[in-house]
């Protein structure tokens, strides 16, 4: 995209145009494809070693439930990590020896893990995949593969980065197998509706797009049109050192409030690693402090949890007319 965005601005503003590349994409494609052949046995038994046994699909609690012949709808959310914290937490990062990918990746796996309860993850990860000598050719050069994650309670935030960062050079030593391999070789059972093997990703760019920036042509964001995962994240490092994420997710199924929540609780994760690496997954505080007074267990009453028949009872009353249980004959509310 950054070679398609400077190109539009070198003739919107009459600058002089990167010249053609003179690359034979044929002749790639067919290197590709024999180096593929060459590493597809011993990279595919590595996958089906890394991807055996794997979790049930990622369950996270939705605004509304996934009915028979769900259409997903787009929905984004921005945020920002401040240049102070980048800085800390790629001073972290380098403490563990380890990229900042990876403790994104770490903080990630701890957010989805409080979500939905899950201490087993795959995250999908982008890869480039761009060939040396193909700087200057347009094309998607990216292969997406499943890094599993497993975030502990009993370990610590240090410890869950050192594990993913081992994770990942795992990952890259074995990325000449496209996806689409990876799924036929795992053949895990298929859900309806969902991608197979991946439920989430996280895309992470480290370096801005330096032909843009300098211009003064600033990319305008659009309208997400739709989502392939019910939740994804994507971060990319500003210029000024700071982080711009995004929040992609089904607003079929979740309310944009309730993602903003999310992503003040990913900062609120990653600040609390910075501050403690040594602190346990279990107690890493994940919760903004504007959130806490929202939390249910606070409210009017603190000392005194409600029991769970009135707690079901009045979560039932007040959904009375959402749908409970759906069949293809028919639909039941609360």
């Amino acid at each position: 995209l950054s070679l398609l965005l400077r190109d539009l601005v070198a003739l919107l503003t009459g600058a002089e145009l990167a010249p053609a590349s003179n690359v034979d994409y044929r002749a790639h494609a067919g290197a590709r494809d024999r180096s593929i052949r060459a590493a597809e046995e011993r990279q595919t038994a590595y996958w089906r070693e890394r991807l055996t046994d794997l979790p049930g699909g990622l369950e996270l609690p939705t605004d509304r439930p996934r009915r028979i012949g769900h259409q997903p709808v787009g929905g984004s959310f921005s945020f920002h990590l401040p240049p102070e914290l980048v800085s800390g937490l790629e001073m972290v990062a380098a403490t563990h020896r380890a990229r900042p990918q990876a403790m994104y990746v770490a903080a990630y796996a701890i957010l989805l893990s409080r979500l939905s309860g899950a201490d087993d993850l795959v995250i999908g990860v982008p890869v480039n995949d761009r060939p040396e000598g193909f700087e200057e050719v347009v094309g998607l050069f990216l292969n997406t593969l499943p890094l599993r994650v497993r975030p502990r309670p009993d370990m610590s935030a240090g410890d869950l980065i050192r594990d993913v960062a081992g994770s990942m050079r795992g990952l890259l030593g074995n990325a000449s197998v496209p996806l689409t391999g990876i799924v036929q070789a795992e053949n895990s059972p298929r859900e309806l509706g969902r991608t197979p093997l991946l439920h989430t990703v996280l895309d992470w760019r480290e370096s801005p797009d330096d032909d843009i920036e300098p211009s003064g042509a600033r990319p305008i964001e659009l309208e997400v049109a739709t989502a392939p995962f019910d939740f994804a994240l994507t971060l990319r490092k500003e210029f000024d050192g700071s982080v711009r994420g995004g929040m992609i997710f089904d607003a079929a199924l979740l309310d944009r409030e309730i993602v903003e929540v999310w992503a003040r609780s990913l900062t609120r994760i990653i600040a609390s690693i910075v501050a403690d690496g040594t602190i346990s997954v279990a107690e890493l505080p994940a919760v903004d402090d504007l959130d806490l007074s929202k939390s249910w267990i606070v409210g009017p009453n603190q000392d005194r949890t409600p029991p769970l028949r009135d707690a079901l009872k009045n979560a039932f009353e007040f959904h009375e007319s959402r749908i409970a249980i759906e069949t293809p004959r028919q639909s039941l509310t609360y």
